[in-house]
């Protein structure tokens, strides 16, 4: 009786705790769904989808850039794209670092005989367990390998680079070490053969340039920014680099437990967009001929630099373009100086000298102001200040004609021709032709020059840039005013992409841009006679070829140092077309700073000459002369 008063008594103790325990256990278990579901469904999510879902960028295959081959009237790919091998390295895995590195080397072909070159570009190598130091940078030698320098050394109290790749392939806590790419399909062959522990490649798409010769400038060049990914840089390949590189895809599907793909699964596809083609103006055998004879030049002359340019008048056309020293974009790791990677023809800007003469005696004959027989007379001397202006050859001349102006380059005479036309009236003539613009030229690293010193009260201005001394233009400006006087006064705008041939079959053809009228035709045929005077009897008689009237004039600008015109110091042009009667291209030759001869007459007008003499050759011109 008195138990069973006592479990009567404390039942409803036992029901409220069984109660108590229920409910508790409920907000525990609805907390838990709450987390769960709620506060954690990003990254459960996120883990299914690692487990179920297969998510994968689409990589486009790149453009390739052609030139055309004029005697074949075929196109010929000077920039492709091609799969070959990256290899790289898991240490953790390597059982014999000394065997694997020696048979690497021999596989591979690397080179550890001379320190790497640090490239324009660094890849960012992914976090191991005990990261890269911050300064420890990329550098590529022969077959890009990939190797760093220790941070904080020297080239010269470095530790050999073979050393530095041994030590890299010995850290047993690292997972991951490129070791080189652009592997061709020899050398992967012996790799998949040997299945050497810790060594394992990929295929990735690989830029090649199979044309050699042809000009680094135009091409450009194609590295990897700060997450290892190609990109172009300088020339065609990184002004077009959007055009070139396409638009990446990707793939979102689903895969069961044995990593099969679910067909009734959730999927989503975009397909990647290949990079467009692009056909260049410019003619394979007339670039490399160009090119050569330019090295040549620069190298006989002891030059600094140089460069040429090469249009066709009548359509504005770039048949040539190149610069020395020049680069391989496929090994532009090689390059010592990044600013090599700069077009010469584009960027470098300087005070053009006498070649800008023939611009001033355009405005002075297009205005009637002169005419070809007109007079003056040279005392030697313009009395300007701060400094009076005299002749390069520091004589007086006496009577004088306009054509004998340009035959004797004459500062004074085109000094006549700038007072005779009017100052604002010449400014604006210069303005006309183009100077102080860009041309449009579709590449990376082109300048406008500058002619602001024009704008300036006084007379010493507009008298120094009638003889190209006080402004600064570019070759490719130079060519474009040229090309104005042999196609009868016509401005064209320079073209060097003729065709971008889209990855869905479609071409668009990029139109020839005629800008403006900048002088009569009249203006144009006289001053093209007068042209044709300076190579025959003036300072430009070895930029002629026999057979056939040249037009063209010299121009040995001094460097200014410190804010004073060097002695030693010059620049070198010539600028030219032929034939004159009917014009069938337009050159400008350059030599920078050459130490074997001063003159332009004896290092532009010659290599000016021996392309030009080529070229009526290559362009089958019949001559129009007995000599």
């Amino acid at each position: 009786m008195i138990l069973s008063r006592l479990t009567n008594e404390s039942l409803p103790w036992r029901l409220r705790t069984l109660e108590f325990l229920i409910v508790a256990g409920a907000i525990v278990l609805i907390a838990r769904l709450f987390f769960l579901q709620v506060v954690k469904h990003e990254a459960f999510e996120a883990r299914a989808s690692s487990q179920q879902d297969i998510s994968r960028a689409l990589m486009p295959r790149r453009g390739t850039i052609f030139m055309r081959d004029g005697e074949t009237q075929s196109l010929v790919p000077v920039a492709t794209t091609q799969d070959l091998g990256f290899v790289f390295a898991n240490p953790s895995e390597i059982e014999d670092v000394e065997t694997t590195v020696k048979t690497l080397v021999d596989v591979l072909g690397l080179r550890f005989d001379e320190p790497a070159k640090e490239p324009d570009e660094r890849a960012e190598i992914p976090p191991a367990e005990e990261p890269m130091a911050e300064d420890e940078k990329i550098v590529g030698t022969e077959l890009d390998v990939l190797i760093p320098e220790v941070a904080g050394e020297t080239i010269e109290g470095a530790r050999s680079a073979y050393d530095r790749f041994v030590q890299r392939l010995s850290n047993k806590r690292d997972p991951y070490e490129p070791v080189a790419r652009g592997v061709r399909e020899e050398a992967l062959a012996k790799l998949r053969e040997l299945d050497l522990p810790g060594i394992s490649y990929i295929r990735e798409p690989t830029r090649l340039y199979p044309e050699t010769g042809v000009g680094g400038h135009v091409l450009g060049f194609v590295g990897r920014d700060e997450y290892d990914r190609p990109v172009g840089r300088y020339g065609v390949e990184g002004y077009w680099e959007e055009t070139l590189a396409g638009t990446a895809g990707y793939l979102k599907t689903q895969k069961d437990p044995g990593g099969r793909l679910v067909v009734v699964g959730g999927r989503e596809y975009e397909p990647a967009q290949d990079g467009a083609d692009i056909v260049l103006t410019i003619d394979r055998t007339i670039q490399f001929m160009a090119c050569r004879a330019l090295k040549q030049a620069v190298l006989q002359h002891e030059a600094k630099s140089g460069s040429v340019v090469i249009l066709d008048p009548q359509t504005g056309d770039v048949l040539a373009l190149c610069g020395y020293p020049d680069f391989d974009p496929a090994r532009y790791g090689d390059t010592e100086s990044i600013d090599v990677f700069n077009n010469p023809v584009t960027f470098g800007a300087y005070e053009p000298g006498s070649v800008f003469k023939a611009v001033t005696m355009a405005a002075g004959l297009d205005t009637g102001a002169v005419t070809p027989s007109m007079t003056y007379e040279d005392t030697g001397i313009v009395d300007v200040r701060p400094k009076p202006i005299r002749n390069s050859d520091k004589k007086a001349h006496g009577i004088v004609t306009m054509t004998g102006v340009l035959e004797q380059s004459l500062n004074t005479g085109v000094a006549f021709v700038v007072g005779k036309t009017g100052y604002d009236v010449f400014r604006s003539y210069v303005e006309q032709f183009g100077f102080g613009q860009k041309t449009g030229l579709p590449l990376d690293t082109e300048v406008a020059g500058n002619v602001t010193s024009l704008e300036k009260e006084g007379d010493t201005y507009p008298i120094t840039a009638s003889f190209g001394q006080g402004i600064t233009a570019t070759t490719i400006q130079i060519a474009q005013a040229y090309g104005a006087i042999a196609n009868g006064g016509i401005l064209l705008r320079p073209r060097l992409v003729a065709e971008v041939r889209m990855g869905d079959g479609v071409v668009k053809e990029l139109p020839r841009e005629q800008i403006r009228r900048v002088i009569s035709e009249k203006a144009a045929r006289l001053l093209g006679a007068m042209l044709v005077s300076v190579v025959e009897r003036g300072h430009g008689r070895r930029a002629g070829v026999g057979g056939y009237y040249i037009a063209g004039k010299t121009g040995t600008a001094q460097i200014a140092v410190d804010g004073v015109y060097s002695d030693t110091r010059t620049i070198g042009s010539f600028a030219g077309f032929g034939p004159v009667d009917n014009p069938r291209f337009v050159m400008v030759t350059r030599i920078d700073e050459p130490t074997s001869v001063q003159f332009a007459e004896s290092t532009a007008a010659p290599l000016f000459g021996d392309i030009a003499k080529f070229l009526l050759e290559y362009l089958d011109v019949p001559p129009t002369r007995m000599d």
